[in-house]
């Protein structure tokens, strides 16, 4: 007989531990391939679904005006069997998530996706690659690519005070009630778009030290 499956949480860092995992990052920047290592960082600054991270094209990305705009088809709830949501999902990029894909630009821009695959620049990066990355710098068990949304979600909410419906949205949940999807139309896109700069400059606080993880605008010393 079949043994029965388990499901439980993705595993995700606490809060607490965001320093040494930002040091982690930057310790093993040169063990990494460069396009491995921006794919993590905008993995922490956008906590966009790593298969939609992996697989975008450049041509979702206007670096002028600073708009990631995916097509509802190429979301996970595009694709839903059932009454799929429509609406084409706007990552809201801060400052820093565009420097670095400016920065990545200049190595991957020849391909007609962001993170090409190493062997076939004419394909998207392995589904493995950041999780593998992630477990060389020791977080085998510890972090997933999904534990990457986990943790924003978490830290927004009750670190940084912001609504769940903002974060739901940035994060591109479906609605489970087709009737409620037919309804919410909110993008919250303002709201978003600040909400991302402040998570970006949290994270740039606790990496330099000004910050304590979990107590945004809090000095360190």
């Amino acid at each position: 007989m079949l043994k029965p499956s388990i499901s439980g949480h993705f595993p995700t860092i606490a809060r607490k531990v965001l320093p040494p995992f930002l040091a982690a990052i930057r310790k093993n920047n040169a063990r990494l391939y460069m396009s491995t290592r921006v794919a993590i960082r905008l993995m922490l600054l956008i906590f966009v679904r790593s298969s939609e991270l992996r697989t975008a094209p450049w041509s979702e990305i206007n670096l002028n005006t600073g708009e990631w705009i995916t097509p509802w088809q190429r979301m996970k709830r595009g694709k839903l069997a059932v009454a799929p949501d429509t609406t084409d999902h706007h990552v809201c990029l801060p400052r820093q998530g565009l420097e670095l894909l400016r920065e990545l630009r200049t190595y991957t821009g020849g391909s007609p996706y962001l993170f090409p695959s190493q062997r076939d620049h004419h394909k998207p990066m392995g589904g493995d690659a950041i999780r593998m990355a992630l477990n060389r710098m020791g977080y085998e068990g510890k972090m997933t690519t999904h534990g990457f949304r986990a943790l924003a979600m978490t830290t927004l909410k009750e670190s940084l005070g912001y609504l769940h419906e903002v974060v739901y949205r940035q994060l591109a949940h479906a609605q489970k009630d087709k009737i409620a999807s037919a309804y919410d139309r909110a993008q919250f896109l303002e709201e978003r778009k600040k909400m991302m700069q402040r998570w970006a400059d949290y994270l740039d606080g606790v990496e330099g030290g000004a910050v304590i993880a979990g107590r945004f605008g809090q000095s360190a010393a």
